[in-house]
């Protein structure tokens, strides 16, 4: 493990490490430096090197109100900077904004393994499969809590609901872009 001396040590090296992975999404690392020169003063006003825990309670009491996404954009700089200050980053991660829902009955966990297993024989990458089992756990749990618990009964009318629900709310229609 690194022992850093000062914040931007560990910041400068986290962001090195990023561009090394060649994996980083671009709107990340544009963002970086501003999110990380406001971390910066919050660690000097703190007289320290990197805490998680004054930068998740700052982020609570800031008198800025933050969009919801600007939030999530502070905890994933802030998991970086914590993944590395503790020697774990070793590659691109994805920081989920919530804790990761998950299926409680047993048919629905197959059904995510085999879905796994499937995407990974046919060689998605590994971002791509944790977004796609992500999605998919959404929509089980989604059913479940619909009391839905087999797929066989799964209907086109409850997957237009499910499109129709809360979770798509305040979404942008994105597509390819050139």
């Amino acid at each position: 493990m690194t022992k850093f001396n000062t914040f931007k040590e560990l910041a400068d090296d986290t962001k090195e490490k990023m561009k090394s992975y060649h994996d980083y999404p671009i709107k990340t690392l544009s963002r970086y430096d501003g999110i990380v020169k406001i971390i910066g003063h919050l660690m000097k006003q703190n007289n320290c090197v990197y805490s998680t825990n004054i930068i998740d309670q700052w982020l609570k009491e800031c008198t800025i109100k933050f969009s919801k996404s600007t939030v999530e954009r502070y905890r994933r700089v802030a998991c970086l900077l914590s993944d590395n200050y503790h020697g774990n980053l070793d590659g691109w991660k994805i920081y989920s904004s919530q804790p990761c829902l998950i299926p409680k009955s047993n048919e629905y966990l197959n059904v995510i393994n085999d879905y796994k297993i499937f995407l990974e024989n046919e060689e998605y990458s590994t971002k791509t499969i944790l977004c796609r089992l992500h999605d998919a756990r959404y929509f089980l749990v989604y059913l479940e809590n619909n009391n839905v618990f087999n797929t066989k009964d799964i209907s086109h009318q409850m997957i237009s609901n499910y499109i129709l629900s809360e979770h798509f709310e305040n979404r942008k229609i994105a597509g390819i872009s050139a």
